[in-house]
């Protein structure tokens, strides 16, 4: 899968701000013998809040670069457009017939595994 350079730089900025977040969050649930003033409590919520917004930023700009869908979001290998479900207005297509069933278990956790490849459900056609 070919990525260019600004949507392969926001996905390691995304995945960078998000660990990091998550170090820091366990080390300081971890640490109880060095409390922090509150103004440190309070530099670390804006923090938290900026990261947010980063986070958000970047993830507006990630699906912006979208393309249509040419994997199957089960098994991911190349889609057979004659094998798809209509979900919430768009048309989900997969690799066998076997995938669809359990594309409806759960199809948010399907829809965000094609958003992360970068990929996207065309609209259902008229």
């Amino acid at each position: 899968m070919k990525f260019s350079h600004k949507v392969a730089a926001t996905v390691a900025l995304v995945s960078f701000v998000g660990i990091a977040g998550l170090a820091r969050a366990q080390s300081d649930s971890a640490s109880t013998e060095h409390k922090a003033a509150p103004s440190t409590h309070h530099d670390s919520v804006a923090t938290a809040a900026h990261k947010t917004a980063a986070q958000t930023k970047a993830a507006k700009h990630f699906k912006a670069k979208l393309v249509p869908q040419k994997t199957c979001p089960v098994m991911g290998g190349a889609i057979d457009k004659s094998v798809f479900v209509d979900y919430k207005g768009k048309r989900v297509y997969f690799c066998c017939s076997g995938c669809p069933a359990t594309f409806q278990a759960d199809p948010e956790k399907y829809l965000k595994i094609l958003a992360d490849r970068g990929e996207m459900p065309i609209n259902i056609p008229k």
